[in-house]
């Protein structure tokens, strides 16, 4: 429910009453990771009002391991700082509305790149220098490693079909690993005519409107009729 909670632990000692900690503006609801490329990192040019009901944790291209304050996130062009996209800032925005649930995102996209820079470092997981590792550092440090609901995937603009099948099962069976209580995986179909590097993409389209028949409990959509695309960004 959209509500704050407060908690505070003390202890009585000798009559006398110390309280030891407060905890405030606590709140129960859904979490969500999104990732990709620039259509999953950019944000208005102004940005809509937001209630104290959607946040998120830390910084998402930031590197310093100390950065993990909770905050109300920005939803600002062309991105970075404690950001979510637009798509997704509107996402929580609906869930608060509609089912009145708090809702985190934490937002680990970057403003370009391919889906092989979005692979986890095995050798390090955690690792900061990395667009998988920052999120996953992110979601430990939230608390919501074991909870997160779903993860969205808007990414392909600078790839072809070429093995991208084969990166995205792998990045899917690392997400499924590190965030084990995932029930959804969805995936943003690219639209034509978008901001990639090559200019004949319907082979990786294609490729992505299957993935649903490859993956279980996965759900692809196409963006390609969704308004306000100034021709690389929704």
């Amino acid at each position: 429910e959209l509500s704050e909670y407060t908690i505070r632990v003390g202890v009585v000692r000798n009559g006398i009453d110390s309280i030891l900690a407060t905890r405030d503006s606590i709140v129960c609801g859904d979490a969500f990771l999104v990732s990709g490329q620039s259509n999953a990192f950019v944000g208005f040019q102004k940005q809509p009002s937001l209630n104290e009901f959607c946040r998120t944790l830390g910084e998402d291209l930031d590197q310093n391991a100390g950065d993990t304050q909770w905050s109300l996130p920005q939803s600002v062009w062309p991105g970075n700082y404690n950001i979510v996209c637009a798509w997704s800032y509107q996402l929580a925005r609906c869930i608060n509305d509609s089912l009145h649930l708090p809702v985190c995102i934490i937002d680990g996209a970057s403003p370009g790149g391919w889906i092989e820079t979005h692979l986890r470092n095995d050798a390090n997981p955690l690792d900061m220098t990395s667009y998988y590792g920052r999120m996953l550092y992110r979601t430990e440090k939230a608390g919501l490693k074991n909870k997160i609901r779903a993860i969205v995937w808007d990414q392909g603009e600078w790839n072809t079909d070429t093995n991208y099948y084969n990166n995205f099962a792998t990045l899917r069976s690392e997400w499924l690993q590190d965030y084990p209580s995932t029930e959804k995986i969805y995936v943003v179909q690219i639209r034509p005519n978008g901001c990639g590097v090559y200019s004949d993409q319907r082979k990786l389209k294609e490729l992505q409107r299957h993935f649903q028949d490859s993956f279980p409990n996965l759900v692809c959509y196409a963006s390609a009729a969704l308004p306000l695309h100034d021709g690389c960004h929704l």
